[in-house]
Parts: structure tokens; C-alpha cells; sequence
């Protein structure tokens, strides 16, 4: 968090989304799959805690009851909040709001975390928060591009959450779409803002990569 955020008392929550169905993991669920024996969901979380995001939502969906299993045997993820939503199938966005609604009264910023993103570090957060803090005044939306490319996390303010809220059926990704002025770009090279592991084989190169092992 920034000496700006600090200052002014301001608080960041974050919201996890771990509904996803893993379709193209030939029946494995990749946020139950362990590097050097933690759970990916289980990374994501420790790395949003490391960042001092507070409150932290985790939404569940498919395979919640074993998903939430891996968080219960977690240290990073003690107070974390669950969230189950129902409506999964029907897209991401659903998850998105349904952790906005359970966090947006609590925090005046809120950091939308995917939790398949392996590459993601504790120092890849706060390097968006400080941005975040250092933002245009006119700012609502803090949205990572690695040399032209859209990433995640993304950082919203409480005015961006609670028109979404209003307006559930839109989605933070069509409010982001339909308000370009009161978005900011971070601009980085690092390509964690976009490596996520959508197949067995890609999440199969990052485990080499980061020299880990890769168990099912």
C-alpha cells in the first residue's frame, strides 16, 4: 500500500475467483493442483494476504466443497471470507459480483483476483496498489498491460463496485469497456499480469519455469 493510501486510512479488499470449472484441464480441477505440494488456489491467496488486502473473498463454484477443503488446510487462508456462487456455469462475471456484493461495504478499493495466475507474487499486488494510489484523481479502474496486452489483477474504486452492483447484469469487465476515461493503464513488462494456466500442459511449462514440482 502506498504512503498516499496510508495517509488517507484507505482500505483495499480483494476478491478471488476460484468458481471456475477448468474445462480444459481434462477433468482435473488446476486450482487443486500443487506446486512443490501448495494447492494454486492456496498460492493465490497466500500471495493476495502477503500484499496486506484486507478483507480477502474467495468465490466457489465448481468443485466448492474440495476447493474449500485445500483453503481450510492453508495457513494464508485463515479469516479468508467464502463465497459459493450457484450461477457459475453461466460465466465468470456472476462470480465477480456476487464477492463485490460480499466485500464493497468494507473496503474503499477492491482488487479482482483471478486464482489461476501462478506467476502472481505479493510484490506484483502492491506494485498495483501503489500505482492505484498514485492514480488520476478521476481514475475508477486500475487495469495491467504487459507490452500491450490486458492483464489482471485489476483495482477498482467503491464508485466503480457500486455501479456495478446497481447494475449487475453489465459485469466489471463492460463497465471497465464502457468508461475508457476513467480508467488507467499500469503499464509493465512482467508477463505475470498475464500467464494464467487454462491446460495441463501450460501450467506444466510454468512449474518448470519456476522450478517447482507439479503434483495432480
Amino acid at each position: 500500500m502506498s504512503e498516499r493510501q496510508r495517509a488517507k486510512g484507505a482500505t483495499t479488499g480483494a476478491v478471488v475467483l476460484a468458481a471456475g470449472s477448468s474445462e480444459r484441464m481434462q477433468g482435473a480441477n488446476k486450482l487443486l493442483a500443487r506446486l512443490d505440494g501448495v494447492p494454486l488456489v492456496c498460492r493465490t491467496v497466500a500471495a493476495v494476504r502477503a500484499a496486506s488486502l484486507a478483507p480477502v473473498v474467495v468465490v466457489l463454484g465448481h468443485d466448492a466443497g474440495r476447493v474449500a477443503d485445500a483453503l481450510a488446510a492453508c495457513d494464508a487462508a485463515r479469516d479468508v471470507e467464502l463465497v459459493v456462487n450457484a450461477a457459475h456455469a453461466r460465466g465468470q462475471q456472476g462470480s465477480v459480483t456476487a464477492g463485490l456484493a460480499a466485500v464493497s461495504a468494507r473496503a474503499d478499493a477492491v482488487m479482482i483476483v483471478p486464482a489461476d495466475m501462478p506467476l502472481l507474487a505479493a510484490s506484483d499486488l502492491r506494485a498495483l496498489l501503489d500505482a492505484f494510489g498514485a492514480r488520476r484523481p478521476e481514475c475508477e479502474a486500475l487495469v495491467p498491460f504487459t507490452d500491450g496486452a490486458r492483464g489482471n489483477p485489476v483495482v477498482v474504486a467503491a464508485r466503480a463496485v457500486e455501479a456495478v452492483l446497481a447494475a449487475p447484469e453489465g459485469g466489471m469487465r463492460r463497465y471497465i469497456d464502457a468508461h475508457p476515461g476513467r480508467v488507467q493503464r499500469f503499464e509493465s513488462h512482467s508477463d505475470h499480469y498475464i500467464v494464467d494456466a487454462d491446460t495441463r500442459e501450460a501450467l506444466q511449462q510454468v512449474a518448470r519455469r519456476m522450478g517447482m514440482r507439479l503434483d495432480w
